[in-house]
């Protein structure tokens, strides 16, 4: 069940780095790299912090999967939803690799 608050935590953290880095409005303000250093330094302590509460080294890979591959979705789909990015056919491609792979480590554990 921490899994799952975490990764929303993930979600939410991953979301704002994405909207902080697309968004061409606040790279010439004071508070740029300030606001996207805490969200590093805050992301990387809930990732350290929760590998440490996982402890199996079987749950922990499943974790990181599944913490990266939310953050590839945020990185994808945020940037289409909110600045109105197109998607060219690597991206494409890039995805179904990432959602093959995910389910293939999902079957073969």
């Amino acid at each position: 069940m921490i899994e799952l608050i975490v990764l929303f935590f993930a979600l939410l953290l991953s979301s704002a780095s994405c909207y902080v880095s697309f968004n061409k409005n606040l790279h010439d303000k004071w508070f740029y790299i300030p606001v996207g250093l805490t969200i590093a330094i805050i992301t990387n302590l809930i990732w350290y912090n929760s590998t440490k509460l996982i402890g199996d080294e079987k749950k922990i890979y499943i974790f990181s999967l599944v913490w990266d591959f939310i953050v590839c979705l945020v990185y994808l789909f945020l940037p289409l939803i909110i600045f109105k990015i197109k998607l060219d056919k690597i991206t494409i491609f890039g995805l179904i690799l990432m959602i093959i792979g995910l389910i293939i480590i999902k079957i073969k554990n």
